[in-house]
């Protein structure tokens, strides 16, 4: 009941507002006609300034019914036009800082809530909301600070991302070299624990690896490596070294390659006679790399085996293939690996083949602390394939290759019939880098099972430096 009659009495007074500002422009218009030009100037503002009070209040009224109605942001425009028109009429000053505050503007809240105590010191309608906006304009602000700092540090990260890759894209070369060192421990009977030879060429009697990366720009790039490879505690002899160069190009993190492989036996532990076997071939890989992952693919395939005047008589066929994908999680990387490789030996007089072959499927964790060191673990499961003197050395699915399937010997029972064996491989690597130079030591331990009786320790050590 207070507030409809407040509103008619506001009503009632802007009507006498509205008379008086009629008056001062008749006496004005009589002024203008009696060529009293300056008192009749005077007159006009007078009126005009009452019309604009009184029509403040009206859009105050207007304002205090929308609330009414519970239309509160009608009402915050109809204070605003009020407000434009008597910048000081307190009544809309106290209504905006309450809904300035309710609509989260704190800015526009505090400036209406100071007006208002410094036309009346003694309010107390608007302290409530200044203070709840003093208290919320310092809570956004200090948040505001907060994104800041974090934008500042994701920039200043994003920048040593950016140094970090100048310095790798300055090592246009860099070269590898690396080195195992193979213990066996011998079960059963006779337990024995002793350094294992691996056959290289000449007096070389351990796996060693040594590469070359070329990366002369954004688009090309070039790798090279050979060694005396290690394909696990119970792979027989079949390889004494190998070679392998690869071309890529590509863009946007993303490249094709095309590679040139050679592999090379000199023993007599395949048909019983000292023997060269070399084997050359073409493969293809890819690389994709981004902030977040890496992946790799090669593939070497093996070749059609047989013609019927080839020469020599007995031949060596090799195939391999890897697939790697490192997925990053800020600190962390979590990686899988597909590795294999089949050797076949060919007697084409005979017409027998020798197999021996190993598939890696692995999955392992990365931590890096900082740029410049980091852990890898990695848990393998290897299988091995073994199957000698095959007489269907030209057909597919033969027992060699295939993870040892057998079309021939299906539906007799033993469709797994070039399956010789499995084995656990655990691998604990460890690398540092300093300036241009990184280097790693890998521990690996392979347990197969108490049949097989030999278990592997290797110890794999490696430098790498830039230019």
């Amino acid at each position: 009941m207070k507030k409809i009659i407040s509103f008619v009495m506001i009503i009632a007074g802007i009507s006498i507002f509205a008379q008086s500002a009629s008056e001062l422009n008749r006496r004005g218009v009589d002024k203008a006609n009696s060529n009293n030009l300056k008192s009749a100037i005077e007159d006009f503002d007078s009126a005009i300034e009452k019309n604009d009070i009184s029509s403040a209040k009206v859009y105050h009224n207007m304002g205090h019914v929308a609330e009414l109605k519970g239309d509160e942001t009608a009402a915050l425009k109809f204070y605003e036009e009020a407000l434009s028109r008597d910048p000081n009429l307190i009544p809309s000053l106290e209504r905006a800082c309450e809904l300035y505050s309710k609509s989260g503007l704190y800015a526009n809240a505090i400036i209406s809530g100071e007006k208002v105590l410094k036309l009346d010191p003694a309010n107390k309608n608007v302290l409530p909301w200044l203070e709840k906006a003093y208290s919320e304009r310092f809570r956004v602000k200090r948040n505001e600070i907060t994104l800041l700092e974090k934008d500042k540090l994701y920039s200043k990260s994003l920048e040593s991302a950016k140094e970090e890759k100048a310095e790798e894209k300055k090592n246009v070369f860099r070269i590898s070299l690396s080195g195992m060192l193979r213990y066996a421990f011998i079960s059963g009977d006779d337990k024995d624990f002793k350094y294992a030879k691996t056959e290289g060429l000449g007096a070389l009697d351990f796996p060693l690896k040594a590469a070359v990366n070329v990366d002369p720009s954004d688009n090309w790039s070039f790798a090279a490596v050979c060694g005396i490879p290690y394909f696990g505690a119970l792979m027989p002899e079949v390889l004494n070294f190998y070679e392998r160069v690869e071309v890529y190009y590509g863009r946007d993190n993303v490249y094709l390659g095309i590679g040139f492989s050679g592999y090379h036996y000199r023993g007599d532990e395949v048909w019983g006679e000292e023997e060269k076997f070399n084997d050359f071939k073409i493969g293809f890989a890819l690389k994709t790399s981004s902030e977040k992952s890496e992946f790799i693919l090669q593939f070497y395939p093996a070749l059609i085996p047989y013609d019927a005047g080839y020469s020599p008589v007995r031949t060596l066929d090799v195939s391999h293939l890897n697939i790697e994908y490192l997925f990053r999680i800020k600190d962390l990387g979590i990686k899988t690996r597909f590795t294999t490789y089949g050797f076949t030996f060919y007697d084409h007089g005979a017409e027998l083949s020798n197999y021996a072959g190993s598939y890696d499927i692995a999955l392992g964790v990365l931590f890096s602390f900082n740029r410049n060191f980091s852990i890898f673990g990695e848990f393998c499961e290897r299988i091995y394939m073994i199957d000698y003197l095959n007489e269907k050395p030209y057909s597919g699915m033969n027992g060699q290759g295939f993870f040892g399937f057998n079309r021939f010997k299906w539906f007799r029972g033993a469709p797994m019939s070039g399956h010789y064996s499995n084995s656990h491989v655990i691998s604990c690597k460890f690398e540092e880098k300093s300036g241009q130079a990184s280097f790693y030591q890998k521990l690996s331990v392979e347990i197969v099972p108490p049949s097989k009786k030999q278990y592997d320790i290797v110890l794999d050590c490696g430098i790498s430096l830039g230019f």
